[in-house]
């Protein structure tokens, strides 16, 4: 639709639900003030009335038939010009107030008419689906008509299949992700691009990190994503842009805000120690500010799920497990060879983005079975304790080793072990994982952190501070000084027990 289409579309879609005889009556006032306050009246009710009308962070939308689209605002003074003549207002009051006529119109729509977009309903080419509204028949959300009730501003470029497969993207995973629990944490993760973060009621404050040195299906997981959810829906805005403080940081949050994801394709490591609360904050979902240049700063009430392709991890000297637990970690240790590479996969993947938004909703149920868990993989979790350890030695050796300041469960025993000897065995398992070493005085600083602060956990003896440990005992200290590398690592998950899963997901 040209922009002259759609301004003629506007001016008759609001002389529909507006009364020519009231027109004509506020038109018949002798005196000219009144005559043109009665008139501006109007055209406020009739843009209020007018459904297909909506307004969001300073931009006027239109429903097309099938989605709102945005309307420029040349085209929206053209359509009220265009809407009085239909209502046979005189032209030479119309040229004569045109500007306030065309006020009280954008003043009905910033009052009364707020576009309020929700990520659980997407547009498609046959209809409209909200994922929260579960057909009780087919077990899956039902095609809805397209309706203006519906404040939607992206459609797809296919249609919504509710049995469509995608044997080639599951291929695919298994293939570049032979874990499963790291195949369902990506299921699981992208799964959250159903729902609507700013009004769930759970919190989920975790960000996923795609790990891999390059030729292992990276980019081919990005580029379907994007063409599942529409690229539209997709930012790729620099962690450390929305990181900085200052106007930058509120400009760069109002170019992710409506997106689904902000999808990093490829990030550098860094050292976020002085932004890691903006960081946590971030990955909280924790409202944020932001800013369109020229305008107001307001609140983004709805931040995009953040995932990065990273080659190395980033670091911080965040002295709490809080930093690191917000990453979700799926890590690609297959490299595929050249000649086994198919370059035209993500290209072939188009066909099965019907199915792959179905992989997609099976992934949202499985994480609420969860109660919001994600699976632990031992790659990922042998990832996570590689790099709480380059950035922080002694909380490392502590997640390493398994020793915790206080019992895990009641009656479980503890050990009374001098700070030289835990120092040591720091040293030595810092050595063989290839973390930094950490001087005494400042490891005796980071264990008081770390919960060994008070006169039950810490004490001083004729030679020297003594710590009380759980979760290991003196004669293990320097015997088989662990190796992430080689280490067997338990994962235990409790919440698999409740879960259904599709046999095809986990095979």
């Amino acid at each position: 639709m040209s922009n002259e289409e759609l301004a003629f579309y506007i001016a008759h879609s609001m002389t529909a639900v507006s009364s020519h005889e009231s027109y004509a009556t506020a038109a018949s006032h002798k005196n000219r003030d009144a005559r043109f306050g009665s008139i501006a009246s109007l055209v406020y009710d009739s843009v209020k009335a007018c459904n297909i009308l909506r307004y969001m962070n300073g931009q006027v939308y239109a429903f097309d038939g099938c989605i709102y689209v945005p309307v420029i605002d040349e085209t929206f003074m053209y359509a009220i010009e265009h809407f009085l003549k239909l209502m046979s207002v005189d032209t030479g009051d119309i040229s004569r107030n045109i500007k306030n006529f065309i006020w009280k119109a954008f003043q009905a729509l910033r009052m009364s008419c707020p576009l309020e977009p929700s990520f659980h309903i997407w547009a498609f080419q046959n209809g409209i689906v909200n994922f929260n509204l579960i057909d009780p028949v087919t077990n899956r959300p039902a095609l809805l008509p397209f309706s203006p009730e519906h404040h939607v501003i992206h459609k797809n470029s296919y249609s919504y299949d509710t049995k469509a497969d995608c044997p080639l993207w599951k291929s695919f995973l298994r293939e570049v992700l032979p874990e499963r629990e790291s195949r369902l944490t990506l299921q699981m993760f992208f799964g959250l691009g159903l729902y609507d973060r700013g009004k769930m009621t759970d919190k989920i404050e975790n960000c996923m990190m795609l790990f891999g040195q390059g030729s292992n299906g990276k980019s081919v997981i990005y580029e379907t994503i994007k063409g599942v959810c529409g690229a539209p829906n997709i930012a790729e805005m620099p962690l450390m842009a929305l990181l900085r403080g200052g106007d930058e940081k509120y400009r760069n949050m109002a170019k992710v805000d409506g997106k689904i994801f902000n999808y990093c394709p490829e990030v550098q490591a860094r050292d976020l120690s002085m932004y890691s609360d903006a960081f946590k904050s971030l990955c909280s979902g924790e409202n944020q500010y932001a800013r369109v240049l020229g305008r107001d700063i307001y609140t983004v009430r709805n931040v995009p799920w953040l995932v990065f392709n990273m080659n190395n991890m980033p670091k911080s000297t965040d002295g709490s497990y809080g930093f690191f637990r917000r990453f979700i970690y799926v890590v690609f240790d297959i490299v595929i060879p050249d000649e086994k590479q198919n370059k035209r996969l993500a290209h072939d993947l188009k066909a099965e983005y019907p199915g792959i938004l179905n992989w997609m909703f099976r992934g949202r149920i499985y994480l609420r079975e969860r109660k919001y868990q994600f699976p632990v993989s031992e790659s990922s979790e042998r990832r996570k304790l590689l790099n709480i350890g380059e950035s922080n030695p002694v909380l490392g050796w502590l997640k390493i080793r398994g020793i915790r300041a206080n019992s895990a469960v009641t009656g479980e025993l503890s050990a009374w072990i001098p700070s030289q000897e835990l120092h040591r065995d720091m040293l030595e398992t810092s050595k063989v994982n290839g973390f930094r070493d950490e001087t005494a005085v400042r490891f005796g600083k980071e264990m008081q952190k770390y919960g060994w602060n008070g006169r039950t956990s810490r004490k001083r003896s004729a030679g020297g501070i003594l710590y009380r440990v759980y979760g290991i005992s003196r004669d293990m200290l320097n015997k088989d000084i662990p190796c992430l590398l080689d280490m067997e690592i338990k994962t235990l998950d409790e919440f698999d027990k409740k879960v259904e899963y599709d046999p095809a997901d986990i095979n």
